[in-house]
Parts: C-alpha cells; structure tokens; sequence
C-alpha cells in the first residue's frame, strides 16, 4: 500500500509547523506495531497490566483493509457504521481511528490507552477501548488504510478494522451484562508470540 505526500505537525511554541514527506506503508507495518504490542503484554511489560496468555498474532485480511481505506478517504473522524465494516468473514468488526499522526504515532495514541484500562475491575477511566481492541485475544485478523486529509486539522487519517470484533459484553441467564476481558490472564509471562 503506497502512500502519498503527507504532513506531520509538531507543537513549537504554540504554532503548528509543519513539514512534507514522501510515507509507504504496507501490511506488514501495521501487523508489526500490532503483534509488537501484544508481545509486550504477553511479557509483562504493559505497566499496570497483567501478563497476557493466548495471544496470536494477527493476520492482514485484505477485505478489512478495503473497508477500512473506504472509510479513511473520507476523511471523517470517528467510526463508520457496523454494517459498513462487515465482511463475509466477520460479521461483527471492530475499528480503532487516529488522525494527526504518522503510523506509530496512531498506534502509540491507541495503546497508550492502558493507562486508563483497570484489568481488574474491566472499567476505563477515560478512553480505552483503543487499547484494548489491539489486545482482545480472539481478534486475529487486521486490515488497515490510511489517507491524506487536506484541509483538516488532523492531515490525515488511519482506520484499523478487526475481526472478530473486541470489546464485547455478555448477558447472563439472568440478564445482567457482564463486561468480558480483552484476554486471559496469564501468571508465566511466555512472551512466545513471534
């Protein structure tokens, strides 16, 4: 996936400068920052996080990507609609957006949301939901786009859709929802993602 001329901005003494750049990236970049975050948490070192078991590692799917491109050349912040993003393989899709940012600044923008994630209590105190999409362990597949936004204050935009979908509640026999983990806890810490 080939990019085009883009811009970042840098905060200097209150004033937005900016620089031009000619970006690619493809797949294997965004599988890389995914599966290197979920190698972290695998190794116990997410601060505040406990080790995570049963992690596989993401696979690019390419039918996410194309959804998530469609939706990123809009140029519009925040989500597309659920109906928008299914697949044939995955009814249910879940999608993390940035915008501003290069690629690892999108990523790091996302994860960094652990600081607000409480695996405890499975609450947020803040946004989190970024986070921990990256890091719900039934979520195998990613497919990801990115676009120039001339004219909009963030330059451009980058979608990751994921399936199965993360962040999913459960009700129970008795009709209470119970919000379940983004994965299992895991006390030996393998690290053995590769």
């Amino acid at each position: 996936m080939t990019m085009r001329t883009n811009c970042i901005f840098f905060y200097v003494t209150s004033v937005f400068s900016c620089f031009v750049f000619s970006v690619s990236y493809n797949p294997k970049d965004f599988v890389k920052l995914h599966d290197q975050g979920r190698v972290r948490l695998q190794k116990g070192e997410v601060p505040g996080q406990p080790c995570a078991r049963n992690m596989p590692p993401v696979v690019w799917d390419d039918e996410l990507a194309e959804k998530a491109q469609k939706w990123a050349a809009k140029c519009q912040a925040g989500h597309d609609s659920s109906s928008d993003r299914k697949t044939h393989k995955f009814p249910l899709v879940g999608q993390n957006w940035a915008g501003g940012y290069d690629l690892q600044g999108a990523f790091n923008a996302w994860f960094d949301e652990y600081k607000n994630y409480d695996y405890a209590t499975k609450n947020c105190m803040g946004v989190c939901g970024h986070y921990t999409q990256i890091v719900w362990n039934q979520t195998t597949h990613i497919g990801c786009g990115f676009a120039q936004c001339p004219g909009e204050p963030w330059r451009h935009a980058f979608v990751c859709n994921y399936g199965p979908a993360g962040n999913m509640r459960m009700r129970t026999p008795s009709g209470a929802i119970v919000v379940l983990p983004p994965y299992e806890e895991s006390s030996t810490c393998p690290g053995n993602l590769k």
